[in-house]
């Protein structure tokens, strides 16, 4: 039995967990190949890249055939393929299984079929006559001791990763090849010159793929589209680059000239330092992916930026976008782990940097475009910003919270995607669409509380926050879609309004937890019915009410740690965030650390319990500089006036002695909502704090205060005629607070030696894998771990009934379930160790329905096969052969039971029925795929 070794991965494509994740690629989906598991699915639309060991299975190099062998003409020490290995059917070869160093293809195929010597260990060289015309994907995927392929002219097509992870040295293609698929030599490490002699398809880094050694690119004087100078492939007029090898160490100086870079262009190069000339005009899609640059100066007469062109120049620290550039695709600096800040300069009437994030303006509308990566803490999005686009906080593992403004009106696909520490989101009160895997993968938000306004609520878009304890539905949602909170292992609670009318079967997949509150009769309760969900009604719930000592407090740098006290009237557990970790920091249990100078918020919640609802408050908090400050502290002074004529209006006249802009923000909205001049509106009864700010300038420092209002609701009738119910009222705000103040916060100091000199911290490594999701099947698999720095990785499988890995991470399957898989990383260089911990899970094959029939009057009877491994199976049932409405679900908890009799149905009716099986693992309920639909009508 052969296994291809690992550590044959893309060099930098591989490394990325949260980039190279799967392609849901329509070819794909057109031929009907089923290669991609469920966990590459989830994460569809983040790369348009396979990565390899997501799905290709490893497979047994079989022994040669007992059949009428006819030897080809052979060296001495050389052994050629024999005929009888090859199976052939009108001219397509499907499979080859002998053991021959050298493979001559025969005279009667025309095309070499998928996979047909994928993962050969024998074979080191191939001859590919004239007479095939097409070699499809994967052909020659994994052949290790491949080092030569002779094609003839007559080949006209290459097919996608044909000859991934081999040994080729060199490649010279012939002119007759009119197409080449993506990546056909991806992670051919050894391979190091080729040569396109007079092919004119599409050359970049997309068709090459990762060759870490490749330094060398040759074409034909006669190529009639391309040209090579000093190893870099232009197009013939030397205006656009087309493709800089990977294996490329040297700085690179585009010459001047030309006028774009291309797609994909400097792929994964190894380079440091590319110099573009001010001839450049457009540099295109995902162009210098992956490079090793630090630094790039882009040039002064740029107009458009591709879609992710620096995604993954994890060195890159600085980028400023120039004045004449006018269009910027998305995610344009995605994953640049050290960019801190994306600058514009001046001139510019288009883009523009807020606190180091890039905003632009789209048919008139400001929207956010890309916040880097390398952005720490708290993030406010500027004021009047309506979008934030697909993929802008993508991969942003270092943010906490981030405060939305009321203008922003929708959230794009994968906006705040993998935004690992991200605790804390403040919604706009306006926003109306969520797309789809807007917050995949947050797995440090523990509550979502969606404002009203929100209408479209995105597939998978809370999928996979593990740390999501408590989540509130807007009520004008009226669709859950698929798998939307799925995977959200500590969900407890969900409120979900009337105003919902469906919720997709897998909207709260693997929640085992989960109580949905509801109203008596709704949807939602007769889906949590349906699905053996528990559920409560709303209206029994109590509101609990949280208190502190102090919501106001001021302190200095280097003063000691303190706690928050705060109680809940209620039962539900006190939790507690900061609101910028930059300034302070929190634990569980209310313990603050101060770390640097600044004004910040500390959220405190009250998870909801079977007995109250949730609750939640904010306190302020000001750390001022232990040194006296050059900025002179404001002080804001306020004075409130009801509207004479509406008691629902009033008004906030606040004053700085400083030179700071003065605005307002109300802390709860539903109570009372204040616009820019200070003009309230009340909305509804309770107490809210109204926060008023003072901006920092060049000669005062930033300050707050907060004023206090209660809104009482009259309840007294009139009895005189013309006269109507007195509005909700408010009290004079409370006096009592003292306004906060921000000074310039510390720098944090450089680490240092006894002698004062810098010294280098070890720098932190990281271990690129995700959560694996398979069915059930004997053959192995990669795991697909990476070092970022090529550190050596071990494996441990928590529960080895499910699951084993050998030393190289090929995952064998042994039983369904779900079961933990611990990855370690040995320290290298200048890196630490590393520990990763993935989950595997391992669904149940998909059953089959053997008998169904309705022999009794509202009764039918369904047969399926009976499955050792299962812990049990479920029937499900509908009118609708969609099964979107009036579905039903029956659950069979013994596996030796192999039918179910379902009663009081509808006489007359047609039924569509399915069946699946589960099992019972560490308190989660794995669920396989579904069966055939097969529909039975029944008896009167």
């Amino acid at each position: 039995m052969h296994r291809h070794k690992s550590g044959k991965g893309w060099r930098n494509v591989m490394k990325m967990k949260r980039i190279l994740t799967g392609m849901l690629c329509t070819a794909i989906l057109a031929a009907g190949v089923n290669l991609l598991s469920v966990q590459a699915a989830e994460n569809a639309g983040v790369m348009e890249y396979i990565a390899a060991t997501e799905y290709i299975e490893e497979t047994e190099a079989a022994e040669p055939e007992n059949a009428e062998k006819q030897v080809f003409e052979t060296e001495e020490d050389t052994k050629t393929a024999d005929t009888g290995e090859f199976t052939i059917n009108n001219g397509l070869l499907t499979k080859y299984t002998g053991t021959a160093d050298t493979v001559t293809i025969p005279s009667n195929v025309s095309r070499i079929g998928e996979s047909a010597f994928q993962n050969n260990k024998y074979i080191k060289s191939v001859i590919i006559p004239g007479n095939v015309r097409k070699i499809e994907r994967l052909a020659f995927y994994g052949c290790s001791n491949l080092e030569s392929v002779t094609m003839a002219e007559g080949v006209e097509e290459i097919g996608m990763q044909t000859f991934s992870e081999t040994h080729l040295k060199s490649v010279v293609l012939p002119k007759s090849i009119i197409k080449m698929d993506r990546l056909v030599f991806t992670s051919c490490n050894r391979l190091t010159s080729i040569d396109f002699t007079e092919g004119t398809y599409n050359i970049n880094g997309d068709i090459i793929g990762s060759c870490a050694a490749l330094t060398e690119i040759k074409v034909s004087g006669n190529n009639t589209r391309y040209q090579v100078k000093d190893n870099v492939l232009y197009e013939k007029n030397g205006k656009t680059v087309c493709y800089c090898p990977a294996g490329r160490k040297t700085d690179m100086n585009v010459p001047d000239g030309v006028e774009r870079i291309g797609d994909f262009a400097f792929w994964d190069c190894l380079t440091t330092k590319v110099t573009l000339p001010d001839s450049v005009k457009s540099i295109g899609e995902r162009a210098f992916f992956s490079t090793g640059m630090e630094t790039m100066i882009l040039p002064a007469n740029l107009e458009s930026i591709g879609k992710e062109a620096f995604f993954y120049c994890q060195n890159l620290k600085q980028i400023t976008i120039p004045a004449k550039t006018t269009k910027i695709g998305n995610n344009v600096f995605g994953s640049c782990d050290h960019l801190e800040t994306i600058n514009v300069a001046a001139g510019n009437t288009i883009y523009r940097s807020e606190d180091g994030i890039l905003y632009g303006t789209e048919e008139g509308r400001l929207v956010l475009i890309n916040c880097p990566a390398g952005k720490k803490g708290n993030v406010k999005i500027l004021e009047g910003t309506v979008g934030i686009l697909d993929g802008s906080f993508s991969n942003c593992e270092k943010i906490t919270s981030v405060d939305m403004p009321d203008s922003v009106k929708s959230i794009g696909e994968d906006a705040f995607k993998s935004c690992s520490s991200l605790i804390k989101v403040r919604f706009s009160n306006q926003l109306t669409d969520i797309g789809n895997y807007a917050f995949y993968r947050c797995d440090s938000m523990q509550q979502v509380h969606l404002p009203d306004s929100v209408k479209d609520l995105g597939a998978w878009a809370f999928r996979y926050c593990d740390a999501l304890t408590e989540v509130t539905i807007s009520k004008n949602i009226s669709d859950i879609p698929d798998n939307a909170f799925g995977g959200c292992t500590n969900l407890t609670g969900i409120t979900i309004p009337d105003g919902v009318k469906t919720i997709a079967d897998d909207a709260f997949s693997y929640c085992s937890n989960l109580t949905i509150y509801c109203s008596s009769g709704s949807a939602a309760e007769k889906y949590a019915k349906n699905n053996n969900i528990k559920s409560k009604v709303t209206d029994e719930r109590k509101t609990q009410t949280i208190t502190t000592d102090n919501d106001n407090i001021e302190k200095t740098v280097g003063d000691p740690d303190f706690k928050i006290t705060a109680k809940t009237t209620g039962d539900g557990t006190l939790g507690f965030y900061s609101g910028n970790e930059d300034i302070i920091q929190v634990s569980e249990n209310g313990a603050v650390k101060i770390i640097g100078a600044g004004t910040t918020n500390i959220v405190i919640t009250a998870s909801a319990t079977q007995n109250c609802k949730m609750a939640q408050t904010e306190i302020y908090i000001t750390i001022k500089n232990k040194e006296t400050d050059q900025k002179r502290v404001q002080k804001i002074t306020y004075s409130y006036q009801a509207d004479k004529k509406d008691l629902n209006i009033f008004y906030l006249d606040a004053k700085s002695d400083g030179d700071g802009k003065i605005s307002y923000r109300s802390e709860n909205e539903k109570i009372v909502k204040i616009d820019a001049d200070g003009k309230g509106y009340i909305l509804g009864s309770g107490t809210v704090k109204i926060i008023i700010s003072a901006s920092e300038t060049d000669t005062c420092a930033a300050a707050q205060k907060i004023v206090t209002l209660n809104v009482e609701k009259i309840t007294d009738q009139t009895d005189e005629p013309g006269q109507t119910q007195k509005p909700d009222q408010t009290r004079k705000p409370d006096q009592t607070e003292k306004p906060g103040q921000t000074d310039t916060p510390n720098q944090p100091d450089k680490p240092s030696d006894q002698n004062g000199n810098a010294t280098q911290q070890k720098k932190k490594q990281t271990i690129k894998a995700k959560n694996i999701t398979k069915t059930y099947s004997t053959k192995t698999f990669a795991i697909g771990a990476k070092s970022s720095c090529g550190a050596k990785l071990t494996y441990k499988v928590a529960d080895k009934k499910i699951a084993a890995i050998s030393k190289t991470g090929k995952i064998k399957l042994k039983s369904y379930g779900q079961t933990k898989i611990t990855i370690k990383a040995t320290a290298k260089g200048k890196y630490k160790a590393a520990t990763k911990t993935i989950t595997l899970t391992v669904k149940p094959v998909k059953n089959q329905i053997t008998s169904l029939k309705s022999k009794k009057a509202k009764t039918f009877e369904v047969k399926w096969k009976k499955d050792k491994k299962a812990s049990g199976y479920i029937v499900q049932y509908s009118t609708d052969k969609k099964f979107k409405k009036n579905v039903k679900k029956n659950i069979v908890s013994k596996n030796k039971t192999v039918s179910k009799k379902i009663t009081k149905l509808k006489p007359g009716k047609k039924y569509y029925v399915r069946v699946c099986t589960y099992k019972n693992s560490h308190g989660k309920k794995v669920q396989g795929d579904y069966s055939k639909v097969r529909t039975v009508k029944i008896r009167k």
